[in-house]
C-alpha cells in the first residue's frame, strides 16, 4: 500500500529543525521503508541551516510543471511504499479549493491509498512574536508589531485546513501544538512517521533563531531602503551566532487582546476539533504586560560579523561597478 507523509508546517513551528532531522536520518529512513527525496537544500539541512525542505517536488508535480512528471516518472517511491515531503509552503499551497481538488485527483492517479499530514500550530501571541521576527528578517518588512498583528489570521487558515482535510477517509491529519512540544520535535516527527527515533540532530540545535531587539531594529532600517535584505545582515548573524540569547518583541496588552478576540471563533473551532492537550492557549502572557526600556546594543562578536558581511557586500558591488566601467 502506497502511503504519503506530509509535514506541512505551518510557519514558525520548528520546520527547519525538523528538516534537519529528516535530512540527517535520510538513509536510516530509507532502510525503514520511507523515502525522503533529495533536494538541493539537503546539504544545508544536514548542516542545521535554514531550509525550505523538499516539498517543492510535490508542489511542482501538483502544478504540472517539469513536463508533468509524477511520482512514478520521478521514481520517488523507489523500492519503498512510503514517501515523505516536508515544507511549510505546503500548508499555504494546499489551502485553495482548486489545489485541494487537484491534490485528491493526484492521490487517485498515483494510487496513494493513505496520506498522513502533520500540521503544527502555535499559541497566538507566541506565533506573532516569532512571525514578526520572520517578517522583518526574511520578508523585508518594516511595519510595527501592532500593524503586523492587525493582519494575523493564522488560526482562521488552520480552521479551513481542518475543515478541508480533517474528515477525508484517506487522510490522517495529526495536529500538534509547537508551544507544547518545542523541545521534543524529533520525537513528534518519528511518531508521525511510525518509526523509532532515528534523529542524529541534538534537540538543543537552534535553527533560524530570532533576532535580538537591536538586530531587528537595524534590519528594519535596511528593509526600508533595500527591501528584502536579510542575506546581508540577519542571516549571517543567525547562522554564526545561533546560541545568542535574545529578547523577542511582543505586542502591547491592548493589541494582544484585540488579536485574541479577532481570532477567538477560529481558535475555538480548532480546539474542539483536536486533542485537548494540543489546543490553542488564548491567555495573554506576561511578556505583553512589560513596558521596560529596550537595550539597544551589540556585542563585539555581532559587530565583527556585521562589519565583515556588509564590507564584503560593498566590496562585491565595487567589483561589479569596476567591471562594468572596464567593459565600456
Amino acid at each position: 500500500m502506497r502511503e504519503l507523509f506530509l509535514h506541512i508546517g505551518h510557519g514558525k513551528t520548528g520546520t527547519s529543525f525538523m528538516q534537519s532531522v529528516l535530512a540527517s536520518a535520510r538513509e536510516d529512513l530509507l532502510s525503514s521503508g520511507i523515502n525522503y527525496p533529495n533536494h538541493n537544500s539537503l546539504k544545508d539541512a544536514v548542516a542545521g541551516k535554514i531550509t525550505s525542505g523538499n516539498g517543492i517536488h510535490l508542489i511542482d508535480a501538483l502544478e504540472g510543471s517539469r513536463d508533468n512528471r509524477d511520482f512514478d516518472d520521478l521514481k520517488w517511491f523507489g523500492h519503498s511504499q512510503k514517501i515523505c515531503f516536508s515544507s511549510e509552503f505546503l500548508f499555504t499551497f494546499l489551502l485553495p479549493n482548486k489545489t485541494r481538488h487537484r491534490f485528491f485527483e493526484f492521490l487517485e492517479k498515483n494510487k496513494i491509498e493513505k496520506t498522513h499530514i502533520l500540521l503544527l500550530i502555535r499559541n497566538p501571541i507566541d506565533q506573532v512574536a516569532s512571525g514578526y521576527q520572520q517578517f522583518i528578517k526574511r520578508g523585508g518588512g518594516s511595519d510595527t508589531i501592532a500593524q503586523y498583528c492587525k493582519a494575523f489570521k493564522m488560526p482562521v487558515r488552520v480552521k479551513k485546513f481542518i475543515e478541508d482535510y480533517g474528515n477525508h477517509d484517506k487522510i490522517v491529519l495529526t495536529v500538534k501544538n509547537y508551544s507544547t512540544h518545542a523541545h521534543e520535535l524529533d520525537q513528534i516527527l518519528f511518531d508521525f512517521l511510525q518509526t523509532e527515533n532515528l534523529s542524529k540532530v541534538p534537540p538543543s540545535l537552534k535553527v533560524n533563531r530570532s533576532l535580538g531587539i537591536s538586530e531587528l531594529l537595524m534590519q528594519k532600517e535596511f528593509n526600508k531602503v533595500l527591501g528584502k535584505s536579510g542575506e546581508i545582515f540577519s542571516d549571517p548573524l543567525c547562522d554564526q551566532l545561533p546560541d545568542l540569547k535574545v529578547e523577542k518583541i511582543y505586542p502591547e496588552i491592548n493589541v494582544a487582546r484585540k488579536l485574541i478576540e479577532n481570532n477567538r471563533a477560529a481558535m475555538e473551532f480548532v480546539n474542539d476539533a483536536i486533542d485537548v492537550d494540543e489546543a490553542y492557549d488564548m491567555a495573554i502572557p506576561q511578556t505583553c504586560h512589560k513596558n521596560e526600556p529596550q537595550d539597544i546594543s551589540f556585542t563585539e562578536q555581532q559587530l565583527q560579523i556585521i562589519g565583515k558581511n556588509i564590507g564584503t557586500y560593498i566590496q562585491s558591488l565595487k567589483d561589479k561597478i569596476a567591471k562594468l566601467e572596464s567593459d565600456l
